[in-house]
């Protein structure tokens, strides 16, 4: 991905930035559009912006340097809490399709912005799991070693970016929860093997149901 585009993409159309915002590695805009209403969508190789009324979705593209330039981006802007969406390799009891809410332990308002999605989620009737998540810099990182030890410390999940996402929220001020849902098992499981039809319909359930509440629980709040 380009970063200085979308860095430029921001830029330029920061009067359309809202208060409350959607950052997500790899999800396309047509995946949010039947919730939500764009009234400006700009799509450009490896990233994609939508501008509505009440929200801003940006696609960043994978790698936890394009989530640092996202907020670095919406520093300045309007945008006081921003919602991540990814997925992440299921740890421990995890299954694929499960959700996992990123627990976060820090003293800036990430955990109560956190605690209110959460809250959003049980009235909902959502099921999903509070969670540690692991950010590694690449899946090449994924080693036997890493996963047992993880799976001992009571882990959900592995990913390449909630890390850099909830210490940079924190550092730049932002309401930050972090959402995601599992794909595969690390090490088990690689990007390239197939999924079964129950899987893949699993996946998208989750998908769908994280995306449809982050939207509707970002446009009810004040």
């Amino acid at each position: 991905m380009n970063s200085p585009s979308l860095s430029q993409c921001l830029l330029a159309n920061s009067p359309l930035i809202t208060k409350h915002a959607v950052v997500t590695p790899f999800l396309p805009l047509r995946v949010f559009e039947q919730y939500v209403k764009f009234e400006k969508s700009v799509v450009e190789a490896g990233y994609c912006a939508g501008f509505a009324r009440d929200l801003t979705v940006i696609c960043s593209g994978v790698g936890a340097h394009n989530v640092f330039g996202v907020l670095e981006a919406l520093k300045g802007t309007r945008c006081a809490g921003v919602m991540f969406i990814g997925s992440c390799g299921g740890l421990g009891r995890t299954r694929i399709g499960d959700i996992l809410i990123a627990e976060v332990c820090d003293p800036s308002g990430l955990r109560g912005f956190r605690e209110k999605f959460e809250a959003f989620l049980k009235k909902g009737g959502v099921v999903f799991e509070t969670s540690k998540i692991y950010s590694v810099e690449s899946v090449k990182d994924e080693t036997q070693a890493l996963i047992d030890n993880l799976e001992k410390g009571g882990f959900g999940g592995v990913d390449l970016e909630t890390g850099v996402f909830t210490r940079v929220a924190a550092s730049n001020g932002l309401n930050a929860c972090a959402a995601l849902y599992a794909t595969d098992r690390p090490l088990k499981r690689p990007f390239t093997e197939k999924f079964t039809k129950e899987e893949r319909e699993k996946i998208v359930l989750a998908r769908d149901t994280v995306v449809r509440n982050t939207v509707a629980f970002l446009e009810g709040l004040p």
